[in-house]
């Protein structure tokens, strides 16, 4: 680590600071049947390390928000929608049309292509007798006509008080959907406990689900603690694979001691043959590589160990292959620097053992200095304050292999290396762009990054990547998208093209209107930010069907549903909103 005392300061007071204390609460505590009592402003407790997910501190802002009791909306917890915000524009969340709806997952029935489960953070307010409660439940959103209407619902939280972070597969073995989860307690006075991994089946194709299942179980809470963090989920569903039905999950393990200092962050994966009613003990599988794992991020004991991740993405090949890619920072460069790399392993039995990695991508220039800091000290985008990352996911081609050695794997992710790098966070300015990097092997070697354009010619920032493969080969990549608005404010989305394996690709909007993250209701930091968003969710989906179909899910900004907003927050909420391409 570097020994300057400006970056030590910048390490222990913004970069890596991470929400650790009262957050969520059962019950809040009220003066009359529509007054909420607010939570305490929660303190900051300092974590070196990768970051976290953002529904965490999300969570801390909006249950700190004293002035949600004149929402005046009592949500429900399903119904049956879809309002066309134009164009094809689809909002699904129908449960409520003014509370928050953000980070998509959306999943494709292999077996029908009309039939698509969605998921998302859902934001609740809740009657409980007389009292109003806060809580966010993870919400899905299901359709059998290919997007036009939408079944709203939420995932059973087994007794947790938040859960989020949504994942979401289809078994075509088994005829289920599956739906993982970060699963976390909290409440006025303490921080997050049991950080667990939940996994939640249905088996009527995502009207319900069933009692989850733990796959990870949390500790105590961020001090002393092992803390589980963003799930991805896959399926085998290949019939000529020797591990055809078995599901995976993976996610990020942070542990800490017990003075709350981070130690380290593997990447974990456990598999289930059963439909997801047991799990394999959780393992670490990110592994170790003494050259590209040689400058630890923050703990000089995990020199040569590929432990200090976030982000994985798993997938499988036709012949029953899994590859897990994510972000790793402890590849040797500028100790001022401490930029990521994506490192991809691989498994040939089903998740049991797995390879060295290999570095598909470095550098990623998501560095210290890479990007301007919000007033949560994370990274953003000029001229806003909502947190961004670098992530995308590993996408398989199913039209290629089936061997090993002939599956074609794409990663997409994003970074400001085109933007105006200056050496200072203080001083930089952004102009991001997605990029993607391809493998012809397996992951054996990767290629360089080639730049995705946006669909105004690749101005201003595009952020939140997602890549998908359809069974034809073609690659596509969705995206935020900031150069519809000359003052680079204002995001729409793009679906990128690719039909020669991600040599050149051709781009088009698919929005129809603007999102206004500096005019949020939401998220402004106790009002703050004057209506600057400080979370829009981490990530977006999407997902291609048999038809050859796009189907993107982003969260979209540009209702304003409230005409006399309380003062420094905005008009806009955030629906969670779909197009199909």
């Amino acid at each position: 680590m570097a020994t300057n005392s400006a970056l030590d300061s910048f390490f222990n007071k913004r970069k890596y600071a991470i929400v650790a204390t009262a957050l969520l609460l059962m019950a809040l505590t009220a003066t009359s049947a529509l007054a909420v009592v607010p939570i305490a402003r929660a303190k900051q407790t300092q974590f070196n390390g990768p970051a976290m997910s953002g529904i965490f501190s999300s969570a801390a802002d909006f249950l700190n928000d004293p002035t949600v009791s004149g929402i005046g909306t009592i949500t429900k917890s399903s119904c049956t929608d879809g309002s066309d915000l134009g164009g094809g524009n689809i909002r699904m969340n129908c449960d409520s049309t003014n509370l928050p709806h953000n980070e998509l997952s959306i999943a494709v029935d292999p077996t029908n292509p009309k039939h698509i489960v969605a998921g998302s953070n859902d934001y609740e307010l809740f009657f409980q007798g007389n009292k109003i409660v806060e809580r966010i439940i993870a919400g899905f959103y299901t359709s059998f006509d290919g997007g036009t209407t939408w079944i709203n619902g939420h995932v059973n939280p087994d007794g947790f008080t938040f859960s989020g972070d949504p994942a979401i597969a289809f078994d075509t073995q088994l005829g289920l959907v599956f739906y993982g989860t970060i699963n976390s307690n909290g409440g006025q006075g303490g921080g997050f406990s049991d950080a667990s991994i939940l996994l939640s089946a249905s088996s009527d194709g995502g009207q319900t689900f069933g009692h989850p299942v733990v796959v990870a179980l949390g500790t105590a809470n961020t001090r002393n603690s092992v803390f589980n963090d963003k799930p991805y989920i896959t399926v085998d569903n290949s019939p000529t694979s020797p591990h055809n039905g078995r599901l995976y999950v993976t996610y990020t393990r942070f542990l800490a001691d017990q003075f709350g200092n981070y130690l380290e962050s593997p990447i974990y994966l456990s598999f289930s043959d059963d439909g997801g009613q047991t799990f394999s003990n959780p393992a670490a599988i990110s592994g170790s590589n003494s050259t590209l794992c040689s400058q630890p991020f923050v703990t000089p004991r995990n020199i040569g160990i590929c432990n200090e991740d976030q982000f994985s993405s798993p997938v499988v090949g036709a012949d029953g292959t899994l590859y897990v890619a994510f972000e790793n920072g402890e590849h040797a460069q500028s100790p001022s620097d401490f930029r990521n790399q994506y490192l991809v392993v691989r498994s040939t039995d089903g998740g049991v053992t797995f390879s060295s990695p290999v570095s598909a991508v470095f550098p990623i220039f998501d560095g210290i200095n890479d990007y301007p800091i919000n007033v949560n000290g994370r990274q953003t985008l000029t001229n806003s304050q909502f947190r961004v990352n670098s992530a995308g996911n590993l996408a398989v081609d199913p039209s290629s292999g089936p061997a090993m050695s002939s599956t074609r794997l794409y990663i997409a992710f994003s970074d400001n290396r085109n933007g105006g790098l200056t050496g200072s966070f203080s001083t930089v300015t952004t102009n991001t762009d997605v990029f993607v990097v391809a493998s012809g092997n397996g992951g054996s070697s990767w290629g360089s990054p080639v730049q995705v354009p946006g669909g105004a010619g690749s101005l201003n920032d595009q952020f939140y990547p997602w890549a998908a493969v359809d069974n034809s080969g073609v690659l596509r990549v969705d995206f935020s998208d900031r150069s519809y608005d000359p003052a680079n404010v204002k995001y729409g989305e793009t679906l990128a093209t690719s039909t020669n394996r991600g040599v050149s690709f051709t781009s088009v909007r698919v929005d129809t209107g603007l999102s206004n993250p500096n005019d949020s209701r939401w998220f402004t930091n106790g009002g703050t930010t004057n209506g600057k968003a400080t979370f829009l969710g981490d990530y977006n989906g999407l997902a291609i069907g048999s038809d050859g179909v796009s189907h993107l899910a982003w969260t979209d900004m540009r209702v304003a549903a409230f005409s006399s907003p309380p003062p420094g927050r905005g008009h806009n909420t955030q629906d969670a909103v779909t197009a199909s391409v």
